[in-house]
């Protein structure tokens, strides 16, 4: 467990290893956040591995950081495929009331989404769902011409000039 840095405080390490002054054991693990509580751990409560990051931007990264050495791997993982976004319509489309919904039409009118964008076009049909059940006053089942009513309010993430970046950045900075 890592403690939380101190309001204003910086993290100095998230572990760094430590001899035990009782028992000269190297199988402690101690949290130096400046400002914070030390928490000890020992090594045979967590599981060891490589750190691993994520960004959305690592053209923004310092260079000295993507240098080899630093990372063993760099792997681009890009947008949602048909069956990543099938997947996610079909979770947030369990929590609504629906009539005919076709699945096929959604997930190719959802190119370019992200799992936030899915995630805000649901919001914003429920919202029109319950608007729709208020003014009628009458059970409102959510069908495919609500999507298309709702879809052309929110726009994809991922446009033809972010894949372009991402291809570039795929070419530049992968390492598997």
């Amino acid at each position: 467990m890592v403690s939380q840095p101190v309001e204003g405080e910086t993290p100095v390490a998230l572990r760094a290893p430590s001899v035990s002054p009782s028992t000269g054991d190297h199988s402690e693990w101690v949290d130096l956040t400046r400002g914070g509580p030390k928490q000890t751990i020992k090594v045979g409560q967590i599981r060891l591995s490589q750190p691993c990051c994520a960004t959305n931007y690592i053209r923004q990264l310092d260079a000295a950081i993507l240098r080899p050495g630093r990372f063993d791997c760099i792997i681009p993982v890009g947008g949602l495929d048909e069956e990543g976004r099938e997947t996610i319509l079909l979770h947030f489309l369990s929590r609504l009331n629906t009539g005919v919904v076709e699945l096929k039409r959604l997930v190719k009118m959802t190119c370019g989404f992200t799992p936030a964008d899915i995630e805000y076009l649901f919001q914003q049909v429920a919202q029109f769902a319950f608007e729709q059940e208020l003014a009628r006053k009458e059970d409102f089942q959510v069908t495919t011409g609500s999507f298309l009513e709702i879809i052309p309010r929110v726009r994809p993430s991922l446009t033809d000039e972010v894949f372009a970046e991402f291809e570039k950045d795929c070419a530049t900075y992968s390492r598997v």
